[in-house]
């Protein structure tokens, strides 16, 4: 089940993702399938395989919750959030703006 938000596809970790990416069976998260090329995502380097832990330090597990996430920092009126992203097994911070469309809502339906 594959679900957008921020310019990226996201789905759930399974076994055979993290066999293809090497992911650590501690890691908790979602998996990167795409980003758009001509995202803030896609600007700042983010493809597929990474996975994605936390949205603004808050545990993420699935798509809705990074949605949900993202909902909350638009609420405060926050013009980004910072995504933890662990690629090759080390993690770093990615902060990416918040696009003004509805498309992180996408990921709740």
């Amino acid at each position: 089940q594959k679900s957008e938000a921020l310019g990226m596809t996201l789905v759930p970790i399974d076994e055979s993702a993290r066999r293809t990416y090497s992911i650590d069976p501690t890691v908790r998260g979602v998996l990167i399938d795409g980003v758009k090329a001509n995202s803030d995502a896609g600007e700042k380097g983010l493809r597929k395989g990474d996975v994605l832990t936390s949205v603004n330090g808050e545990p993420v597990a699935s798509a809705a919750q990074v949605s949900s996430a993202v909902e909350a920092a638009k609420k405060l009126q926050r013009p980004s959030v910072n995504l933890r992203i662990i690629r090759a097994g080390r993690p770093t911070i990615v902060p990416l703006k918040i696009a003004p469309t509805a498309d992180a809502a996408v990921a709740a339906r």
